[in-house]
């Protein structure tokens, strides 16, 4: 437990060693857990900084659907990516071995995102700074007959008139691009590649991503709502990941071997 809390602490002063050490432990449990943690606490403040009235049991389901996207969307995408552009073989060899090292960076990149989000968030917020900026964003949104030349939609046009929209995007411009260099970072690391072609990868997911997201948040809310078809995911998923952390172990237990002998 107190390597744990060594690792996550490391997120403030050597954040990649952190990343490393997470990823070498051979459990994604933990590391899940935490950046669980990380996301709710980070969503629930940050909306009550911005001004939402959404409830804590709202915002426990939504990490739970950010979660379960980072594992079963983004992470097989990166990998699906990354052995486009370096070819180590087939999809399934590689996703099976590289899964866990990748989702347990990518999950502890999370974490790091949003607990420096949230301070950030913080010193925004009391420092006057968040209503300084949404108030000269509003004055500039609701400008008349400048609109429409920053949303391309009525929707999105209403939303940059909206406070509370502004000021949690505010947050959230800061969360994203931290959790972006995190990727970046965890592609790196995981596949041994530069960091040019790191970035091509995180840049490539980030829109398949983006395209995915809506579908997949919608099915979610649908197998979150009807415990049968949690049962029957969890029973759909159970031998599959089983294989690829029994995988992750042999590997690091193997590494483990070399490095005191």
């Amino acid at each position: 437990m107190l390597d744990w809390l060594r690792f996550l602490l490391m997120i403030f002063y050597a954040p990649v060693r952190g990343m490393r050490g997470m990823r070498d432990r051979g459990s994604l449990a933990p590391v899940v857990l935490i950046a669980f943690a990380g996301q709710f606490a980070y969503g629930y403040v940050a909306k009550k900084f911005a001004g939402a009235t959404y409830g804590v049991t709202w915002e426990l389901f939504h990490t739970a659907k950010i979660i379960a996207i980072v594992a079963i969307v983004l992470v097989p995408i990166l990998t699906l990516v990354a052995n486009m552009f370096e070819r180590r073989g087939s999809f399934r060899v590689v996703l099976t071995q590289e899964y866990a090292p990748l989702a347990a960076s990518v999950f502890y990149a999370l974490t790091a995102a949003n607990l420096l989000a949230l301070v950030i968030a913080t010193l925004l917020h009391y420092s006057g700074i968040q209503s300084q900026a949404v108030a000269m964003l509003l004055a500039e949104y609701q400008t008349p007959g400048r609109e429409f030349e920053f949303a391309q939609s009525e929707l999105l046009a209403e939303q940059l008139k909206n406070p509370v929209f502004l000021a949690y995007s505010l947050f959230a411009i800061f969360q994203r691009g931290l959790f972006g260099l995190g990727i970046i970072l965890a592609v790196k690391d995981t596949f041994r590649m530069s960091a040019v072609r790191a970035f091509g990868v995180t840049f490539i997911s980030y829109f398949a991503v983006e395209f995915l997201r809506p579908i997949v948040f919608h099915l979610l809310s649908g197998v979150a709502g009807s415990p049968f078809l949690l049962f029957f995911l969890f029973l759909l998923l159970r031998g599959y990941i089983s294989d690829i952390m029994g995988s992750h172990r042999a590997r690091a237990a193997f590494k483990q071997n070399l490095e005191s002998a």
